[in-house]
């Protein structure tokens, strides 16, 4: 019976056998599940925070170099993962700090770790996603290098760009046309004394401006720089007045304020090789190509430059506009300053309405040339020279009489000045008006040229002691134009240095003083070219010249000139 229970005790063991087996099989299945899973909780940890701060960073550096708005939070962050509970660590395998320890699984430093999924780091960790170094980053997206940036999308170069897209469209060209009742105010269609005597140096309106159309070298017609930048055009016509050019199609005016000759247009250009020949014999022999040119200075080239001087032509004046517009910019040339207390005696006597002698002495420029109106020129507008002018002045503003003698010759200079003022003082004038400077300018030093002037200025003291006088500077002559072919010296020699001379001089004098054009003249060719102020091209001022001469000699004598 014992045996029996042992047996049956026995079969059942054996019978338990394979049951223990599946068991013990089941245990290992089950653990490598669990470490497959504690792995992949663990590694998030250790990969984000490596590869997210890597990323957006190395597109960042793409536009960027030691941006101070990159992102710093990289893997020496605070915010990365320093967490020691990583594969390494000794919280992980069957450690209870496995499974639900709260460093696996829902661990901070794991799934939800700030370090991992929505951890600054990564998502939209500052390195990623919305991080600033990507996505709305200010270095990708709308980033300034990108999108937005200035330099792309809407960048002031590109998009809303004023010279890209519809910017254009947008930009409004300024009105450059005056209304009817200006146009019909300022225009300048004929001669007319109050506009011609304006003052240049007023800021607000510039009348019948000379312009000088001509092609460079290359065949362009620059734009033409004025004395004041346009605001806007009253009209565009010849020289003579008698043709009016139009806005948009003859002419246009740039942002600067400064005139264009449009391609196409009716307005005359004057050609480079009409303006500058190349020397040939024939030239030579046909005495300067028949009066219509000058040798050019040797530095300029070996050949001649265009200057008309022949009675009844046009000369230079066919390719100069007259220009009238308003402007508001500042004076450029230094309004001359009145020397009255020196005309006392002329003063008193327009004042009481007496009526004056004027006697005028100089050179070419006072005989007339090259103003339309002197006898033997002829042309429109008919201009009047610089010492009619101021005759014609007088007799408006004070409603007098003037009575004018001109000894002025051609080719004078103040030697020859010398040997008239016998001429000058049996005339018994109240006003000498002496300009000489042009012709002696070339070859005369600058002391004897003074010395000439303070003998003409003493001389007339002593033999007409009721006459005041007036001395002017002289304008200046073409420096790209000699007297011979080849000459190593231009016109312009002795000019500039007469004028600081005639400075120093005039305290000295007596009942006399010194108008000194030559200032104005070189203020005026910091905005302008010489052929704008010539009539001949070499030495001979047109007729916007003459009117600054006058205004300069009669702002010297008057000092309500040009004030209303």
């Amino acid at each position: 019976m014992k045996f029996k229970s042992i047996l049956a005790i026995l079969l059942i063991f054996a019978m338990m056998l394979p049951f223990a087996s599946c068991v013990d099989q089941a245990i290992p299945e089950a653990t490598e599940v669990e470490n497959k899973e504690l792995s992949a909780g663990t590694e998030a940890p250790t990969e984000k925070p490596t590869e997210k701060p890597t990323e957006a960073p190395s597109s960042d550096n793409d536009n960027e170099s030691g941006d101070a708005d990159t992102d710093t939070d990289t893997d020496t962050d605070t915010n990365t993962d320093t967490d020691t509970d990583t594969d390494n660590d000794s919280n992980a395998g069957d450690d209870p700090n496995a499974g639900d320890d709260p460093n696996a699984g829902d661990d901070p430093n794991a799934g939800d770790d700030p370090n991992a999924g929505d951890d600054p780091n990564a998502g939209d960790d500052p390195n990623a996603g919305d991080d600033p170094n990507a996505g709305d980053d200010p270095n990708a997206g709308d980033d300034p290098n990108a999108g937005d940036d200035p330099n792309a999308g809407d960048d002031p170069n590109a998009g809303d760009d004023p010279n890209v897209g519809d910017d254009n469209e947008e930009i409004v060209k300024p009105d450059r046309n005056v209304t009817e009742e200006e146009k019909a105010l300022y225009d300048v269609t004929e001669f007319d004394l109050d506009k011609f005597l304006y003052p240049i140096w007023k800021q607000d309106i510039s009348y019948a401006e000379a312009a000088f159309v001509r092609e460079a070298e290359d065949g362009r017609v620059a734009p033409i720089r004025l004395l004041y930048p346009i605001d806007k055009i009253v009209s565009v016509r010849n020289a003579a007045l008698d043709v009016e050019y139009e806005l948009g199609v003859d002419y246009d005016v740039d942002d600067a304020g400064n005139l264009i000759i449009l391609e196409g247009g009716s307005i005359p250009v004057l050609a480079y090789e009409d303006y500058y020949f190349p020397y040939t014999a024939e030239d030579h022999a046909a005495n300067k190509r028949g009066g219509t040119a000058f040798p050019a200075y040797k530095d300029v080239g070996y050949g001649y430059i265009r200057a008309e001087v022949g009675k009844g032509k046009p000369g230079m004046s066919q390719w100069t506009l007259a220009v009238t517009y308003t402007h508001s910019a500042n004076s450029v040339v230094t309004r001359p300053k009145t020397k009255g207390t020196n005309y006392l005696k002329l003063l008193d006597k327009l004042n009481a309405g007496e009526d004056i002698k004027i006697v005028s002495t100089g050179d070419s420029i006072t005989d007339g040339w090259s103003s339309s109106g002197k006898t033997g020129v002829n042309i429109a507008p008919y201009c009047p020279q610089y010492n009619l002018l101021v005759e014609m002045y007088i007799e408006q503003a004070y409603n007098v009489t003037v009575t004018q003698k001109n000894v002025g010759v051609s080719g004078s200079n103040t030697n020859g000045g010398i040997s008239k003022l016998p001429e000058i003082c049996a005339e018994k004038p109240d006003l000498v008006i002496i300009a000489f400077g042009m012709n002696d300018g070339c070859s005369m030093p600058t002391a004897t040229y003074v010395a000439n002037i303070n003998k003409m200025v003493s001389t007339i003291n002593e033999n007409c002691p009721d006459a005041c006088i007036v001395v002017v500077g002289t304008s200046l002559p073409n420096d790209k134009i000699s007297w011979n072919i080849n000459d190593s010296k231009s016109l312009l020699v002795y000019h500039r240095d007469y004028a600081p001379a005639l400075m120093n001089a005039e305290p000295n004098w007596t009942n006399a003083a010194f108008a000194n054009v030559t200032s104005v003249n070189n203020q005026l060719y910091a905005r302008k070219v010489y052929q704008d102020l010539a009539g001949s091209n070499a030495n001979h001022p047109n007729d916007y010249m003459h009117r600054i001469y006058a205004q300069v000699i009669l702002k010297t004598i008057f000092a309500g000139f040009g004030v209303n």
